[in-house]
């Protein structure tokens, strides 16, 4: 299991944060910039733990400067300059590499990926294509970022047991009754290890549940599809807020989907894309949460399955990042 090293800190030089890389005692031996450009170097004892990775984000202000990245068994690392913020001490974004500030980091790749369950059980008629693309494109592109992750069926995971080395779980065509009748004891398990720091995720049909919109499963989705008004049209959705998964969708966002109305809805819901109803309200489209160490995204868009395509706007700049910032990346 990845442990977090501080290195010295030098009076001068920006604090740098570290995972290790390797898996035997060693010397730590850093080398980057400091913050007024000048090359530094320097030494300190301690333990390379197992794993691999990189940190970055205070946990209490959210913001670093510097990123140690580790290789080998010998407890040797490299240090890298720049600087990296983030949200509640998680990456938000990351710049510098090489003890050059300025050059772009891929956040993902900074993160510590995990295994995530793509869930599609479903009980009731839904679309097969679109939900099969839907997931598959989630999973090569999960795979893609570093996680071990799996399409499955199978209600049994919805324990104790079977929710317990999962990071994420994202239901993807899931309506009707996906977790059984009556689902006291899978919500209830769902609930647990959410609350313990687990990442939740509603893709679209996954609010259309038979469930009352006063369960507890509601709750966590964080409301329950009752109607899409005018079937599938175009509308003019209005991105709320900088939340990853909409900082990167223009205003307005056009679509051609169905727009959900929900009730049921979980006040504590913040929400980031509204979309027009028919008559002209604006309505929740997606939205983010979190539930104790947990975090809770959904979004209602997706109906049609040609946009399930990885490098489409709907994917990479909405879906995509809403996910990762529920896994914490």
């Amino acid at each position: 299991m990845n442990r977090m090293f501080a290195l010295r800190t030098i009076p001068w030089v920006a604090l740098v944060t570290a995972i290790a890389c390797g898996d035997s005692p060693g010397t730590v031996a850093g080398s980057g910039v400091s913050a007024s450009g000048v090359a530094i170097s320097g030494t300190s004892g301690g333990v390379s733990p197992s794993g691999s990775g990189a940190s970055s984000g205070d946990a209490n202000t959210g913001s670093t400067s510097g990123v140690v990245t580790g290789s080998g068994s010998s407890g040797t690392f490299a240090a890298s300059g720049g600087t990296a913020t983030g949200e509640g001490g998680r990456d938000a974004g990351l710049e510098g590499s090489g003890g050059a500030a300025g050059v772009p980091v891929d956040a993902t790749t900074m993160a510590r990926p995990g295994k995530a369950l793509i869930y599609m059980s479903a009980t009731c008629n839904s679309n097969p294509l679109r939900s099969d693309t839907t997931a598959n494109t989630l999973l090569l592109a999960l795979r893609d970022r570093g996680f071990t992750a799996e399409i499955s069926k199978d209600q049994t995971k919805f324990s104790t047991a079977g929710l317990a080395d999962l990071t994420l779980v994202i239901m993807v065509g899931t309506c009707g009754t996906p977790l059984g009748v009556p689902e006291t004891q899978p919500v209830a398990a769902l609930d647990a290890w959410l609350k313990a720091g687990g990442a939740f995720v509603g893709i679209h049909l996954a609010s259309d549940v038979a469930y009352a919109p006063t369960s507890r499963f509601v709750a966590i989705m964080g409301g329950r599809y009752v109607s899409h008004p005018g079937d599938v049209r175009p509308d003019a959705c209005v991105p709320q807020g900088n939340h990853p998964s909409v900082v990167n969708l223009p205003t307005p966002f056009n679509v051609l989907d169905e727009i959900y109305v929900h009730d049921g809805f979980n006040a504590a819901n913040q929400v980031d894309l509204q979309c027009p109803g028919l008559d002209g309200a604006l309505l929740p489209i997606a939205w983010h949460r979190t539930e104790g160490m947990g975090r809770v995204f959904y979004s209602a868009l997706g109906h049609r399955a040609e946009e399930w395509v990885a490098d489409g706007p709907l994917v990479k700049n909405h879906v995509l990042p809403g996910i990762l910032w529920a896994a914490g990346h």
